[in-house]
């Protein structure tokens, strides 16, 4: 996996872009999940319960894609992927629960945990630091793209 070693930092356009899209996610969800809930309760549900419900559960959403896909919906729609600071691999279900609620501590103070990737040299949010990861541009998959290679190379691979 040396070419995911070498992959630059995604812009902060890119995660910019990543974070717009999952925003819009969240935007649906959080509206769509507490009347639902809401309905099926009957109303006994508090609405702020509930939207606090659907936060947690998109942070939790989050997460999965973040170990199993290696990105947020986003993310892998701007061609990116989330690893460990250190040996940039895939990050484990702590690193995902941390970056998760650095989430929360990125957005409090106006978004500026966000923002501040703009200015750092390895692209780093609050919440990629507290939790020791990185967003890094996706070259891994063209450079190991099976349909790219010519039939005396996949016959060498096969030896």
């Amino acid at each position: 996996m040396k070419e995911a070693l070498t992959s630059p930092y995604a812009s902060f356009g890119q995660r910019a872009a990543a974070l717009l899209i999952n925003l819009f996610l969240f935007a649906v969800v959080t509206s769509l999940l507490p009347l639902i809930v809401l309905r099926l309760s009957g109303g006994a549900i508090d609405l702020m319960v509930a939207e606090g419900f659907s936060s947690l559960l998109f942070l939790l959403v989050l997460a999965i894609c973040w170990v199993t896909l290696r990105g947020s919906p986003g993310q892998l729609m701007m061609g990116c992927y989330v690893a460990d600071e250190q040996s940039h691999s895939p990050i484990g279900w702590k690193s995902a629960a941390v970056r998760a609620l650095g989430y929360i501590v990125s957005l409090i103070p106006f978004g500026l945990g966000f923002f501040l990737a703009a200015w750092d040299k390895r692209q780093q949010g609050w919440h990629d630091k507290l939790a020791g990861t990185l967003v890094l541009q996706d070259h891994y998959h063209e450079l190991n793209d099976e349909s790219q290679k010519s039939l005396q190379q996949l016959l060498k691979e096969l030896k």
